[in-house]
């Protein structure tokens, strides 16, 4: 359950930032949809970093960038583990082995580690929802001034 709890609330996350992607150049997602967290993460972080909206905004943004790109790392762990049985309790868990892959962090995964997960993963999404609003509303202004 937790785990699917994590895949859910990255792919809520995922479509948060792309909105925001969205809403605030008016571009195409078509090449960002179905990509990498990673690259979607990466390029929410180029369009706060250009984006005209009130400093505090942008600043939540930016930090929400900056913690989402050290998360994205994390999620990779979770969702390409493999179910193991520990050497010491003989019980299943996940365990991430990704040899050659420097940003993977291997190991055995604890139900702890993927709470903690998705406890930052929400807390990240406080720090974007206001921007994730104002863009919103900002949108459905202009579409209202471009209705007959």
């Amino acid at each position: 359950m937790l785990l699917g709890r994590a895949a859910y609330t990255w792919a809520y996350t995922e479509w948060s930032l792309l909105y925001i992607i969205k809403w605030a150049t008016g571009e195409d997602l078509s090449h960002l949809v179905g990509g990498t967290g990673g690259r979607i993460v990466r390029r929410f972080e180029s369009v706060v970093d250009d984006l005209e909206a009130p400093d505090n905004l942008r600043d939540g943004a930016r930090e929400s960038a900056r913690r989402l790109l050290a998360l994205n790392d994390r999620r990779n762990d979770l969702l390409h583990a493999r179910p193991a049985t520990t050497p010491d309790t003989e019980e299943q868990r996940l365990n991430r082995w990704a040899p050659g892959n420097d940003a993977a962090t291997p190991g055995f995964i604890e139900h702890t580690d993927i709470e903690r997960f998705i406890t930052e993963l929400e807390d990240v999404e406080d720090l974007i929802d206001p921007l994730h609003e104002w863009l919103y509303q900002r949108d459905q202004q202009s579409a209202e001034t471009l209705r007959p």
